[in-house]
């Protein structure tokens, strides 16, 4: 009888801590602005975003497939931003961050066992899985749609290079300069 109690008692706390680590998700992996490189500027921001202003922007119809496939970015803060990328055509990135919490382990999850139709897994990039959304035709030629999802961050590059959605994960690792780091060095230089 007491066996069965610490077997019940061992599984029941192994099924608390799983469900505890797939829900919790530190404040500090929530930061939208971690993966934006020194040099973006932002173009849009909301904590409760209207997603009828964002589609009336040009950079809103880019983002329209990433809104139809993953639905979990209209009830998240987001970042939208531009920032200079090395591309074949010189063009600016466009880089869309989405804090979707706890929802990014199970989504990620679904992305690796049941890929939505219109995505396609492409090379992973060290601990992070990265996909691309296929672009319609009327798309503008060379134009990618990548993106990954990280604890507790959707984080997607529109762009001509394909390795601009590496450069982003790089900078949400700390291998490159951030404006999230750039501005904390910058208010705490005046506040000296």
């Amino acid at each position: 009888m007491m066996q069965r109690r610490i077997v019940f008692t061992f599984i029941l706390l192994t099924a608390a801590m799983c469900v505890g680590w797939m829900i919790y998700v530190s404040p500090a992996a929530k930061n939208p602005y971690a993966p934006l490189p020194a040099d973006a500027r932002i173009i849009y921001s909301s904590n409760a975003p209207d997603f009828s202003v964002l589609k009336q922007r040009p950079s809103g119809e880019l983002l329209k497939p990433v809104f139809q496939i993953l639905p979990q970015v209209k009830y998240s803060s987001l970042i939208l931003a531009a920032a200079a990328a090395p591309g074949r055509n010189h063009c600016d990135a466009l880089i869309f961050v989405s804090a979707i919490g706890s929802r990014s382990t199970l989504l990620r999850w679904r992305m690796e066992f049941f890929l939505p139709d219109g995505i396609r897994s492409v090379h992973s990039y060290g601990a992070w899985p990265v996909w691309e959304i296929e672009i319609p035709a009327n798309e503008p030629p060379g134009r990618r749609i990548r993106f990954s999802i990280t604890e507790g961050l959707l984080i997607c590059a529109i762009s001509d290079n394909s390795h601009d959605i590496y450069y982003l994960l790089d900078t949400l690792d700390g291998r490159r300069p951030s404006r999230m780091q750039t501005e904390l060095s910058a208010s705490l230089a005046k506040g000296k």
